[in-house]
């Protein structure tokens, strides 16, 4: 419902929202299943019903603005601001990943990226490419995400943006975890966790992921330790 809220989705529509939004998140995992499996249909129609759905809201939104995220990035992109825009468009790229439609929230934060470097604007590059970076490793595109991340990592360092380096680091041992790299993934996210002393939420985070590093090593009350503390 806070996505919803976020995107500006009426209450009414929240239910059938919710059900595209499950719909898809169950196709994820229909990858070895046949095309014209009944996950598959499901997935495919929910995709093509939020698609539908954002295209009348979007032109809804243009006639009769409000103070949701859509209003903003429709505003920011009519008004030729970049840097309103970009930080709409990071906004509306991580809500879509929480949605479990990557390949439009990498769609979005490619642009974003592009749209950054162009015109100079550091933090929403830092920002957008920590997203992207996160995206692409759901999608299994794990070196491209490592490099992007690391790209993440030097922006956030740049602008000395303690946290977002804390975060990205925390993405990329995730992404190390799954390439095998259990030493890579040891270190960043022993990294993370030290940047993040002071953000309880990213910290935790981090030490999440640092557990799942030791368990993949055999270090489980090493662990155990890192997802109690």
């Amino acid at each position: 419902n806070v996505i919803c809220e976020m995107l500006g989705v009426p209450v009414e529509d929240h239910e059938r929202f919710k059900g595209w939004s499950l719909d898809l998140a169950r196709g994820l995992d229909s990858i070895m299943l046949p095309p014209d499996s009944e996950v598959a249909k499901r997935s495919g129609m929910a995709r093509q019903g939020l698609a539908e759905y954002f295209r009348a809201l979007i032109a809804e939104r243009r006639a009769s603005p409000r103070g949701d995220l859509l209003s903003g990035l429709i505003a920011a992109e009519e008004a030729g601001d970049p840097r309103g825009t970009t930080n709409a468009q990071v906004n509306l790229g991580f809500v879509l990943s929480e949605l479990g439609q990557y390949s439009r929230a990498e769609q979005v934060l490619r642009d974003v990226v592009t749209l950054s470097e162009r015109c100079g604007l550091s933090n929403s590059l830092g920002l957008g490419l920590n997203n992207l970076g996160n995206v692409l490793g759901r999608l299994g595109q794990l070196r491209e995400a490592s490099e992007i991340e690391r790209q993440a990592i030097e922006a956030a360092d740049r602008q000395g943006d303690v946290g977002l380096q804390g975060s990205s680091r925390a993405y990329l041992a995730g992404v190390l975890l799954r390439l095998g790299d259990l030493s890579g993934a040891e270190r960043e996210a022993s990294l993370a966790i030290d940047l993040q002393m002071t953000q309880p939420p990213l910290r935790a985070q981090a030490l999440a992921t640092l557990g799942q590093v030791l368990r993949a090593a055999g270090r489980t009350e090493e662990a155990l330790a890192a997802a109690t503390e």
